[in-house]
């Protein structure tokens, strides 16, 4: 959403500096076509330069591969305790998946997954899928970010900054300043612009 708003930015200095239909189709057009082009290289960067997950390393017995896939998705250089009980947890899992015997610490959800294949009510499968959502959505990882993202756009929308950037220039129409209202709005989302590339920037750490 961060991201997001660097586009609505650039597209706003575009449309408040054309001063006719033209200029706003080119403004509009050239804003599309640019973010498409981003679109696409961030698509061929995931194809080709980011790695396979650790699960599916291990499920195509590619263990060392995985080992390295998750110190780099967890942004380790060497191992860590927590880090070594959780790919042990990863490789007794892969073990539930390739056999049918269960070793002794698999993670719970893989032990409902395992039962579940056991049983064949389809009232049970929805009964024991609802209880794995509701343990999901109880997770730290899973609620906070849930949380931050909506308080994010709660003070964004209470903040009354669409409101100030939509009606700018009838408000600086009426306060009789005697710059071009036009001219302060572009200046209004360069400023968007800049704080938003600066969030952005804050928000990978």
């Amino acid at each position: 959403m961060i991201v997001c708003g660097i586009n609505f930015s650039l597209g706003w200095i575009l449309i408040a500096s054309s001063y006719n239909v033209i200029q706003l189709f080119i403004g509009r057009a050239l804003t599309a076509a640019f973010f498409i082009i981003l679109s696409i290289l961030s698509l061929l960067c995931n194809i080709f330069f980011v790695q396979e997950s650790p699960e599916w390393l291990l499920l195509k017995n590619r263990k060392e591969a995985a080992h390295i896939s998750l110190l780099r998705i967890r942004g380790l250089r060497q191992e860590t305790i927590e880090f070594q009980k959780e790919f042990t947890e990863m490789r007794n899992c892969n073990e539930v998946a390739n056999n049918s015997e269960m070793p002794r610490n698999c993670q719970p959800d893989v032990i409902l997954s395992t039962e579940n294949e056991k049983e064949s009510s389809p009232s049970w499968n929805v009964r024991n899928k609802l209880r794995r959502i509701q343990k999901t959505t109880v997770l730290p990882e899973v609620w906070k970010p849930f949380v931050i993202l909506n308080l994010y756009f709660l003070l964004q929308q209470f903040s009354g900054l669409y409101v100030i950037i939509t009606y700018a220039v009838d408000m600086i129409q009426r306060i009789d300043i005697m710059i071009d209202p036009f001219f302060i709005t572009v200046i209004v989302g360069v400023v968007q612009l800049v704080g938003n590339v600066i969030t952005t920037f804050c928000s990978m750490r």
